[in-house]
């Protein structure tokens, strides 16, 4: 059995780690989705993210479902080994509906990625 949980290993915690990912980072924009993305620093296998998403984007519980969505597709993806860090940012004009094309955008994004990975 795998273990399925996002433990503090895949997460872009310190100052330091968003600042290494502003230089020389590679962008996939969709229409409410946009993912930095550059080698991790570390040396790792393991995949590492960060999750930005403005207040004016919506009410709290509205930002935190997109963030839940974001970390449960990550979560559950093969994308775990890419041995990149990652920050995804939602755009503030998100107004989503459906739910599953926002999880689709996520997927999108991270099989770009990773693509983007093997040229």
């Amino acid at each position: 059995m795998t273990c399925n949980s996002f433990s503090k290993d895949f997460r872009l915690l310190k100052p330091r780690d968003y600042e290494n990912l502003k230089n020389e980072r590679l962008v996939i924009r969709r229409k409410f989705l946009s993912a930095y993305y550059k080698k991790s620093k570390i040396d790792s296998e393991q995949t590492r993210i960060g999750i930005s998403v403005s207040r004016k984007v919506g009410k709290s519980n509205f930002r935190n479902l997109l963030k839940r969505l974001i970390r449960e597709n990550f979560r559950t993806s093969v994308f775990k080994n890419l041995g990149k860090d990652i920050s995804f940012v939602v755009s503030t004009r998100c107004k989503i509906d459906d739910i599953m094309l926002f999880k689709k955008m996520v997927l999108d994004i991270l099989l770009d990625i990773s693509k983007n990975d093997h040229k």
